[in-house]
């Protein structure tokens, strides 16, 4: 008897009198056999359009109360990739910079299925002194606590916060530092991918050499049958360079109607 979310390993499978059977073991304790159609798990799909999941500690305890409620999630919405929060630097004067207080979560819950996931980390450098703090906690964050699993690049969070952000003043030289860190990581052997809103990247970032994650959400409460560039009211549809760079697109934050109701990106 296997409730939903439980953790199953896989031990053997074989067919015994028409019926698929696998031999697994249940949260590293009981041994015991299930038919094969009654378990669900993580393959990855190599298909053009897949899903992604963007978590932080915002939807912990919230969206999910636990890392196998976030397993479930992933297996029921045939999510294929996962963007997890490491941290960021901090809005105020000072700046620190900090750690997601539950990226281990979602990182354990990826390494369990199997999911191939990344981090994303928020920029807010003023200066090339302040790049090399970025560049030296991610550095360090990835080295402590990337997986087997962790395979995709690192996000950099550039966006505009309604004049809290510390950068929020600087944005006609913003996609220099950026460009500076995304060169930085790059001889460290990181590789980057920019985050975005629409807006922003078409006023002051596509000309960064680099690949963007946009954010831009249609009126739709759906799951998109269409893609970004097919929506001729979002900034930037006339931006060739910007579009052409533009591999991933956030269609929503607060989940996608009956299909998503948890509140995610």
């Amino acid at each position: 008897s296997l409730k939903k979310g439980e953790e199953v390993y896989i031990l053997d499978e074989f067919e015994e009198n028409g019926v698929s059977w696998s031999k697994v073991k249940v949260d590293g304790r009981i041994n015991g056999f299930v038919r094969t159609e009654n378990i669900q798990y993580f393959e990855e799909i190599n298909s053009e359009r897949v899903l992604v999941s963007d978590v932080s500690k915002f939807n912990f305890g919230t969206d999910f109360k636990s890392k196998g409620d976030y397993e479930v999630f992933l297996l029921e919405n045939n999510i294929s990739y996962v963007y997890i929060r490491a941290g960021g630097r901090g809005y105020g004067t000072e700046g620190n910079i900090y750690e997601d207080s539950n990226f281990q979560v979602f990182v354990d819950a990826c390494e369990f299925l199997g999911v191939p996931y990344g981090f994303y980390f928020l920029d807010e450098a003023l200066n090339s002194e302040e790049i090399d703090e970025e560049v030296e906690f991610i550095k360090e964050f990835l080295s402590k606590y990337a997986g087997e699993n962790c395979k995709l690049p690192v996000a950099l969070d550039i966006e505009k916060h309604n004049g809290e952000g510390r950068a929020d003043d600087i944005w006609n030289d913003r996609a220099k530092l950026v460009q500076e860190l995304i060169d930085k990581l790059e001889k460290e052997n990181i590789d980057t991918i920019v985050y975005s809103n629409a807006q922003t990247a078409n006023l002051y970032l596509s000309s960064l050499s680099t690949r963007f994650w946009i954010s831009y959400y249609p009126e739709d409460d759906l799951i998109p049958d269409y893609w970004y560039f097919d929506i001729e009211s979002q900034e930037g549809a006339s931006n060739v360079e910007l579009n052409k760079k533009t591999i991933g697109w956030q269609f929503s934050e607060t989940g996608a109607g009956d299909e998503f109701t948890a509140t995610v990106d």
